[in-house]
């Protein structure tokens, strides 16, 4: 009796084991599975994460691209303005040289004047007139 006691403990025992290692399989498969997840979902980050770098890098190019069309624009800005800037100098001198000449006329004109009014008053004085 006392082996058949032993034995219903021991065949037990064996179940307990069998269910034991039934449920460890099944985690087992479980935590390979979610191993297997895992790996993909950290290889498709890491992908995405390279498609966004490769994004970003564009964009640096792109906009340090755009501070040299700027930078280029802004230089031929420059150059076009002060260009305009000494073309309109020059016209405003020829626009102003005919009234200087014009000034300059009127003085030597006035001193001729002056310089005529003189000699008639000296020959005037002298009884030549």
């Amino acid at each position: 009796m006392e082996n058949e006691i032993v034995l219903e403990e021991l065949k037990s025992i064996n179940r307990k084991i069998e269910e034991i290692n039934v449920r460890t399989t099944h985690m087992e498969k479980t935590i390979s599975l979610h191993i297997q997840k895992t790996e993909y979902e950290f290889d498709k980050i890491h992908t995405l994460d390279q498609q966004q770098n490769d994004i970003l890098d564009k964009h640096i190019e792109g906009v340090l691209t755009l501070k040299k069309m700027y930078a280029l624009l802004e230089e031929d800005f420059t150059n076009r303005l002060t260009n305009q800037q000494k073309a309109i100098s020059s016209r405003l001198r020829k626009v102003e040289a005919p009234q200087n000449a014009i000034a300059w006329i009127v003085k030597v004109a006035g001193g001729a004047s002056v310089i005529g009014t003189a000699i008639y008053g000296a020959l005037k004085a002298f009884g030549i007139l």
